[in-house]
């Protein structure tokens, strides 16, 4: 929601966003500063607990290849980096930016995302952004629905070897797809393809037979929610 993100110009630089027709965000840049944080798209009141595991994902592109800074952090002086995110490059082409990291400092109920665009006059366009809580057997609010469109349950077994089911119930007729990701937030596995859906209950199994073991990701997503889960794939 546009409402909720705040874009501030610092020390001489100057900048303006605009929704465009497809709902991205762009910030367009007239003068980008000295420095990254000269030219900052920020939203506030992010509560983060300490030892639990989130999940911050955007995509994101520029008009032309640049740097930027895009962090989870302090909302005030030390600032301090939460997420753990460094500067990243965009390029023309939008691309799917995912970074998983346990809130390692004390809990910060006013914690912020922070999007550093300073020190390039080369306008950014950011879209889907989102912060997670990840837990062992599914997401945060397992058995809640936060638009009455479905509820996620989680999937069985997890960790796992080599086969998992993701379960959930629909609420509402809706379509509905549901993808695996790497840690890294690349999508590797389409399950369910943007399938109508009726109420009831559903489940849909994941076959890792020919996959590495590690750290994934699945999501059930529809137009009005989406809900991302972590599962552990043993070896």
């Amino acid at each position: 929601n546009d409402d909720n993100w705040s874009l501030t110009d610092y020390n001489g630089a100057s900048s303006l966003s605009v929704v465009t027709k497809d709902g991205e965000y762009r910030i367009v840049i007239n003068d980008g500063g000295s420095e990254t944080w000269n030219v900052q798209l920020i939203q506030g009141n992010m509560p983060l607990v300490q030892g639990r595991e989130y999940l911050f994902e955007f995509d994101g592109y520029a008009v032309e290849n640049r740097i930027i800074d895009a962090r989870i952090e302090k909302n005030g002086s030390p600032w301090n980096n939460y997420s753990k995110t460094a500067a990243l490059y965009l390029t023309t082409q939008k691309k799917h930016f995912s970074y998983s990291f346990t809130m390692e400092e004390p809990s910060d109920f006013n914690a912020r995302v922070s999007f550093n665009c300073g020190t390039s006059d080369v306008d950014v366009i950011l879209d889907n952004i989102a912060v997670y809580e990840l837990v062992e057997n599914g997401v945060a609010g397992l058995g809640e629905s936060v638009s009455g469109v479905f509820i996620l349950n989680g999937n069985y077994p997890n960790p796992f070897n080599p086969e998992t089911t993701i379960n959930f119930e629909m609420l509402k007729r809706e379509i509905v797809s549901v993808c695996i990701y790497n840690i890294r937030g690349e999508l590797i596995e389409t399950l369910i393809d943007s399938r109508m859906l009726t109420p009831g209950c559903y489940s849909a199994v994941w076959n890792a037979v020919n996959r590495s073991a590690g750290v994934y990701l699945f999501r059930v997503q529809t137009e009005y929610e989406m809900k991302t889960g972590k599962m552990i794939l043993l070896k």
